[in-house]
């Protein structure tokens, strides 16, 4: 990131934006293509924030985590599947499904619909995106790559708000 460094909320993310516009806009003697470049950085840190993306001082990892509508939509697809199943714990952590609980009854169907196990979580993840080397030999804590990347769980009641 060349202009939103550092940047944690959607506040920040404002005022940081507005003294740049401010500086760079054309109509005030600035660039126009610094202009240009500064609204696509805003754009793509507003979606990963509004996301849930936690921004941390690595922002190219960050950047690789962004949410886009197309990732969106196959989690979407991906929770719609297993939603319905009782007795398993679904948590979303940046752009990933994890799933854990009383999933050996389901497992066949797990596997038919993406989802991946994870013998070092001891949990099933779904991915809407191919992973690459980019994670490979990097082992974080599962409760560090939540607060990396943000956490939702998908209790009964979002269960329910997913299913009607």
């Amino acid at each position: 990131m060349k202009y939103f460094n550092n940047v944690r909320t959607l506040d920040e993310l404002r005022k940081i934006f507005k003294g740049l516009l401010i500086l760079n806009h054309p109509d005030n003697g600035g660039n126009e293509d610094i202009m240009k470049a500064i609204n696509a950085e805003y754009d793509e840190v507003f979606k990963a924030l509004k996301a849930g993306v936690v921004f941390t001082d690595d922002m190219t990892k960050a950047a690789k985590m962004a949410w886009d509508e197309t990732q969106d939509e196959l989690i979407r697809q991906a929770l719609s599947k297993i939603v319905f199943f009782p007795d398993i714990n679904i948590e979303i952590v940046g752009s990933w499904v994890w799933v854990d609980g009383l999933t050996m009854p389901i497992k066949e169907q797990l596997k038919e619909y993406g989802f991946t196990w994870s013998k070092a979580r001891k949990k099933w993840h779904y991915c809407p995106y191919e992973t690459n080397s980019f994670y490979k030999g990097k082992r974080k804590s599962f409760d560090s790559i939540r607060a990396m990347y943000g956490s939702t769980v998908i209790d009964n009641e979002r269960k329910a708000a997913i299913t009607a």
